[in-house]
């Protein structure tokens, strides 16, 4: 058995980068800088397309609830196995509204 390509494949998989499974996670990685970059750009769209009005809790109208958020971050990569991009969506818990 050659033990050579076992060594580097267990190489490969402790040095590959991973989808962090919180946001906590995500800032404490060695890609802190490229998630916040990804969060950035997600609110820009988000501001942009105009999907949900983002307030301050003290600005909720009376009767009215937040839906909270959470950031789901996914690394995408290129046919090669490179990473072409850290990205970062908010998703609505939506779990927790209640329809009239």
């Amino acid at each position: 058995m050659d033990t050579s390509t076992d060594h580097t494949l267990v190489a490969l998989i402790y040095n590959d980068a991973h989808n962090p499974k919180n946001w906590v996670e995500a800032m404490t990685s060695g890609h802190k800088e490229k998630w916040e970059q990804g969060l950035t750009k997600e609110l820009k769209s988000i501001e942009m397309w105009e999907f949900w009005t983002i307030v301050a809790p003290s600005e909720v109208p009376k009767g009215q609830e937040i839906i909270s958020c959470r950031p789901v971050c996914h690394i995408k990569r290129n046919s090669k196995g490179e990473i072409v991009e850290h990205k970062v969506r908010l998703v609505t818990q939506g779990f927790t509204q209640v329809q009239e």
